[in-house]
């Protein structure tokens, strides 16, 4: 409980200082965002303990807080200038394809083999998967 109110604090502090940073045109939190989430990714390879576990869901926190603050700007800026419902809608589609997806293979996937082999692969298609946030493009640009 105390280690998950400390994330959500620094969750909310880091949004709005990238939320400031971001409205002056300054870049690269998805790059910084993806490069904390795949360390933790890869760090959740090796973990053995629950203090282990808290202090990598604690850091994987804090990279989600970095790609979603300039992913959602931009969506959000662009929004004034699209049919509300309809662009969301979409927006909210895309971005849950990968999981789809993800999710679809490891389905199938658990049909064929044990359970520990189904959760290895998604944690292992997940380190460089984690990686393909940074192809997101967050100019400012306004179709």
């Amino acid at each position: 409980g105390l280690l998950s109110s400390v994330a959500v604090i620094a969750s909310i502090i880091i949004a709005l200082y990238v939320g400031r940073r971001h409205a002056r045109k300054m870049s690269g939190y998805l790059k910084h965002g993806t490069n904390v989430i795949s360390l933790t990714n890869t760090i959740r390879l090796l973990i053995q303990s629950i203090s282990q576990i808290a202090g990598v869901n604690f850091f994987n926190g804090l990279g989600q807080a970095l790609i979603v603050t300039p992913y959602y700007s931009r969506y959000y800026l662009n929004a004034e200038h699209e049919p509300m419902v309809p662009y969301l809608y979409a927006m909210n589609m895309a971005s849950m394809v990968g999981d789809i997806l993800l999710f679809s293979f490891l389905l199938l996937l658990s049909l064929v083999v044990s359970a520990k082999v189904v959760l290895t692969v998604g944690l292992i298609v997940a380190i460089p998967a984690s990686y393909a946030i940074r192809w997101i493009r967050t100019s400012e640009q306004v179709s």
